[in-house]
């Protein structure tokens, strides 16, 4: 993820990212924080809770998403990037 939050600066604001298996998380509010809508999906309740308290306390708007289907629940094309 460290190369992807590097290669995002290449990314126009606003951009729609999704990131698959977000975990608790970091790298999402992180990218929020730098106005990207952003989307995590992961197979863990725990962690989409750990990660909205995140988004809470840092004041970032995420959209999060339990996954555990491997077909995702969005459009084609609806993302501009995907992690």
């Amino acid at each position: 993820m460290r190369l992807f939050l590097k290669y995002s600066l290449r990314i126009p604001s606003r951009s729609r990212v999704l990131e698959i298996s977000c975990g608790q998380g970091l790298n999402i509010c992180t990218l929020a924080l730098r106005e990207y809508e952003v989307c995590g999906v992961d197979a863990s309740k725990e962690h989409l809770n750990i990660a909205e308290l995140l988004a809470k306390k840092l004041n970032c708007r995420v959209n999060l998403r339990l996954v555990k289907d491997p077909e995702l629940p969005f459009d084609d094309e609806y993302f501009d990037t995907v992690d």
